[in-house]
């Protein structure tokens, strides 16, 4: 990580960046139609989104998580449609 005074920013920056995929990631799963595979593959982009965000600001576990979920959305876009 850095440890610089510009530091903070990046954090505030990471933080408010965070913040709006976790908002996107609430609204497409809280969804009637979250089972999809639109809504799956939307919930793929912003785990990726996250997963990047957090990896390029030093936030390991966070990249980690976001990953795993990455991994379930395309594991799930993989599974076949129930009839």
């Amino acid at each position: 990580m850095l440890d610089t005074p510009d530091r903070g920013f990046l954090v505030s920056v990471f933080l408010m960046e965070a913040w709006d995929i976790v908002a996107g990631l609430e609204e497409c799963l809280s969804r009637p139609d979250a089972a999809t595979a639109e809504a799956v593959d939307q919930v793929r982009v912003l785990a990726h989104r996250l997963k990047g965000a957090a990896a390029l600001h030093g936030f390991a576990e966070v990249a980690a998580r976001a990953g795993a979920i990455e991994g379930i959305a395309e594991h799930a876009a993989a599974a076949p449609t129930p009839v």
